[in-house]
This record gives structure tokens, C-alpha cells and sequence, in this order.
């Protein structure tokens, strides 16, 4: 007899797989199930392999039962219940992060999160971005980027893209400071002074060293200008200092005003050494010292204003120098074309004001009353043939009075006295004073015999004014004087007959 069929006993936790011999298990209407005889009907494990079963589109490695596990070809799958369907990597799934250039990851940024997974390999798993995975720098500020500097003073973003290098903005590197310092190493790029070791593409203020010599501030991009009175670029080369145009400068001040400080340079040239560095200045008689001859030295001077003032126009410009000979020319009265000539403490007769310094003829309220030609370093001698000494040394040009041994030399007598009517002598007595005959022409000065044509009109007593008169005992028997007014008739007295 054939008994009748008995329900199956399935059996207890946990379920068999469906490709187990025992169960040969289907899915059907959502369930999977054995359809051996033993088991026919009872649930069971379906795997990629169970006929109807399809593995799910969106399957987390962390369901319960996956198990999930990497297969060769990088892909998350379960080990477990479904076993061989692909999952979802979650955190555990995909372990500590590796770098999106190591084993075939593929990494690459997903621009919606800004975070870096992998796109091959351990697919959507996050990985650690290399330089080939961020790409050129983009601004910090950019891309909700939110960059910031980190311990070792470079710029990384910190929300999206990180953590990529980023070029920091103004407002993360804040107000330069020297390229110095820091350890930011300074340098310049394209003319712009930036860190290359921390706080990396972020301005610095250049160092002397970085600068190096001065250029001209309208040359190479740096677009000069003065910046609290210094010259300064501007532009490339930003906050070197550079040498100065004529336009930046100006008109050239006293070296003395408003902190120019200003000194002759290497060409000796007047400049501004403090404010206003490099500019031109208008050199201060402290400055030029005592003056030179203008042929000294390549002062190379000359007259400016029509003799108002002798200067150097080649080195130390602007200083006051002494006047040559040839630049003075034949000496004029001191009188004339504002010459206004002093005697100096040498006792030389030089303008004071136009072409001062250049020799000039004293005139006579200069020269005052004349002197003996011996006296004070006079040194006279006659001018040729006015009949006129003057001195020859100090106060040269001044007349002074003939000494005997002048007049000597110029009558050639041994006794120096000749007739005051001979020659040019035109000789005359000065009543006022010694009482002597003097010639008052050629050499005028110098002491003459008295003829009857030098005496005075009216006879003087023998004994007034110390005539000393006498009788000459002759045919005339006639008084004369033997001193004073000597040779000149007299009026005789008792005591001269």
C-alpha cells in the first residue's frame, strides 16, 4: 500500500543554502525555498546562483548576514547571505583609508561632497587624495574649499578637497611680514616676493638681500613711487627700494630740509641719504666746507648770474669755489658792476658780492691816506712813468709816499735831493706839514732842492718855522733858509745878519 505523503521537517537555525544538494532551493514569489523531497519547502539561503533569484540593486556590505568581503577585481561582496551578490561598501567594509593612487583605487574627487573615493578598485570607498588626485592649486576661498593653514604653516583645504594644497587668499596670509622670518623663505617669483617654505604663496616683505642694488624705479615693472618719503616699487619688485627719477623728486631742496640728510654720493654728487633717498639736494655750505679753487679737483666751476656767484657744476655741484685768474680776468675797479671790494685779512683788495673773490683796484676811500711805501708789507715801487708809487704787496694798488732810498734809486744821486724844477719833479713845499720841497710830478714824493721858482710867493722870517736862515755873502748878500724851506729866500733877523 502507499502511505501518505508527511509534512517535511525543516530544519532548525540556521537555514541551508539553496544550492545545497539536499535542498536544490528556488525563488519564487519573493521566497526562496527547497524542493527536495526531504526539505521541500522549507526556507532557505538564496545566493547569486539560485534560479529566480535576482540580487538586490542597492545592497549594504553591512546587512546582517552579507559577511561581505573583497573579490579579486576590488568588488564588495557578500560570503554570506546573499551569498556572491555585490554590496555597498560601508566604513568597516572599506578599512582605513589607503591613497587613491595604491591598488588599482582609481581615485578621484566627487565634486557634489568634495570628498576623494575610489573609482575602480574599492569602489566609493574614501581614499586619501595624492597630488595627481588634487590637481593644479585653486584658490582657498574657492569651491568651498575653507582653506586654512595647518601645523607646518601650509595651506590645505579643510572642508571640500581636502586636504589639497591650496593657494592661501589675502585674508588667511594677513599683513606681510619679512620674508625672513618664520621660516616663510622669501624669495621673488615674476617680480613678487612670496614664502616658498611656510605660510607658501602668501607676500612677504623682501629683505636687502632679496633686493640686492638699487635699479631705477621707472624700469623692469617696478613703477617706483615715494612711500612715506622713500623710493619705493610699487609695482614688481614690491617694496624694494629703487633710485629715484627726476620726475619722482622733484625740485632739488637745501640738503638740510625735512630729514633729506643729505650727503655727496660715490660721482660726488649732492643727495638725500635719509628721506627722499637718492634725490637730488642742494649742497649746504656745511656740507661743501671750505672752499676750493673751481679748477680743483673736477669741480670744473663757472660764474652763475652774471658773476653772482662762482660754483662747481661738475663734482660738488652747487659748492662755492674760488675763482682762477682766467675765469676773473684783468682786475676792475671794486666800485663797479657791483663788485662792492673789501680788503681781505691779507690785506688784498677782492669783490664781495658779483665775482666775489676775483682781485679788484681798490679806490681811494679804500686805500685811505697814503702810507710810507715801506710800511706794513707795502712793498711800493713807482708806476712806471705817472711819477706815482704804489704798493706791490699788501694793499697793492694803494699809492704810498716815497721813501729817500726809493727816491735815491730813481734820481740816481747818492744823496737823493735834486732841482725841484729839473725834469718832471715839478717840485712845491707843503706848508701844512714838514716844510720840505717835494716833487709833486714825476717821482712825485720824493724830496727836491727848493729853486726860486718852488719857494712860497711871501718871504718868511729866517727864524720862523725853523728856517734856520743864513747870509750868503756874495754879490747879493742875500738871506736864505738851511733848513726848512732850505735854498728859499728869508727875511733876515738881528740875529741872522
Amino acid at each position: 500500500s502507499v502511505l501518505p505523503p508527511t509534512k517535511p521537517v525543516c530544519p532548525s537555525s540556521p537555514a541551508p543554502s539553496c544550492e545545497a544538494q539536499s535542498c536544490s532551493g528556488t525563488f519564487t514569489n519573493g521566497n526562496s525555498t527547497c524542493t527536495t523531497w526531504d526539505y521541500a519547502g522549507c526556507r532557505c539561503l538564496p545566493s547569486i546562483d539560485t534560479p529566480g533569484y535576482t540580487c538586490p540593486s542597492t545592497l549594504s556590505c553591512g546587512t546582517s548576514g552579507c559577511q561581505a568581503s573583497w573579490n579579486s577585481t576590488g568588488v564588495a561582496n557578500c560570503k554570506g547571505t546573499p551569498r556572491g551578490c555585490r554590496c555597498q561598501p560601508t566604513v568597516d567594509t572599506c578599512g582605513s583609508r589607503k591613497s587613491c593612487d595604491a591598488g588599482n583605487c582609481g581615485g578621484k574627487f566627487d565634486l557634489t561632497t568634495g570628498n576623494a573615493t575610489c573609482r575602480n578598485y574599492y569602489a566609493t570607498c574614501p581614499c586619501n587624495p595624492s597630488d595627481e588626485t588634487c590637481g593644479a592649486k585653486q584658490s582657498c576661498g574657492k569651491g568651498n574649499c575653507n582653506g586654512g593653514f595647518n601645523e607646518d604653516g601650509i595651506a590645505v583645504c579643510r572642508n571640500f578637497f581636502a586636504p589639497c594644497e591650496c593657494e592661501p587668499t589675502p585674508q588667511m596670509c594677513g599683513e606681510p611680514l619679512n620674508c625672513n622670518v618664520g621660516g616663510c623663505t622669501g624669495s621673488f617669483t615674476d617680480g613678487v616676493a612670496t614664502c616658498k617654505a611656510k605660510w607658501a604663496g602668501c607676500a612677504c616683505l623682501p629683505t636687502t638681500q632679496m633686493c640686492g642694488a638699487p635699479q631705477r624705479c621707472d624700469t623692469g615693472g617696478c613703477d617706483g613711487k615715494m612711500v612715506n618719503n622713500q623710493p619705493v616699487c610699487t609695482g614688481k619688485w614690491k617694496g624694494c627700494k629703487c633710485l629715484p627719477t627726476t620726475q619722482m623728486c622733484g625740485q632739488a631742496k637745501p640738503c638740510d630740509n625735512l630729514g633729506c640728510a643729505g650727503g655727496f654720493n660715490e660721482a660726488n654728487k649732492p643727495v638725500c641719504q635719509r628721506n627722499w633717498e637718492g634725490c637730488a639736494c642742494l649742497a649746504t655750505t656745511t656740507m661743501c666746507g671750505k672752499s676750493q679753487l673751481c679748477s680743483d679737483g673736477g669741480c670744473n666751476g663757472s660764474w652763475n648770474d652774471n658773476g653772482a656767484s662762482a660754483t662747481c657744476k661738475a663734482n660738488w655741484p652747487g659748492c662755492l669755489c674760488n675763482p682762477t685768474t682766467t675765469m676773473c680776468g684783468s682786475p676792475q675797479d671794486c666800485e663797479n658792476g657791483g663788485c662792492d671790494g673789501d680788503w681781505t685779512s691779507s690785506a688784498v683788495a677782492r669783490c664781495q658780492a658779483r665775482w666775489a673773490g676775483c682781485q679788484c683796484k681798490p679806490t681811494s676811500d679804500m686805500c685811505g691816506t697814503p702810507q710810507l711805501c715801506s710800511t706794513d708789507g707795502c712793498n711800493g715801487s713807482q708806476d712806471g712813468s705817472s711819477g706815482y708809487a704804489t704798493c706791490k704787496g699788501r694793499w697793492a694798488g694803494c699809492r704810498c709816499r716815497y721813501t729817500e732810498g726809493m727816491c735815491g734809486n730813481i734820481c740816481l744821486a747818492p744823496t737823493a735831493y735834486f732841482p725841484c724844477d729839473s725834469g718832471n719833479c715839478k717840485g712845491a713845499y707843503n706848508l701844512d706839514q714838514i716844510n720840505k720841497a717835494y716833487c709833486t710830478g714825476s717821482p712825485k714824493g720824493c724830496p727836491c732842492i727848493s729853486t726860486e721858482n718852488t719857494c712860497p710867493e711871501a718871504f718868511p722870517g729866517c727864524e720862523s718855522r725853523n728856517c734856520k736862515g743864513a747870509l750868503i755873502f756874495g754879490s747879493t748878500k742875500v738871506a736864505y733858509c738851511t733848513l726848512n724851506m732850505a735854498g728859499c729866500r728869508c727875511i733876515p733877523t738881528p740875529n741872522t745878519c
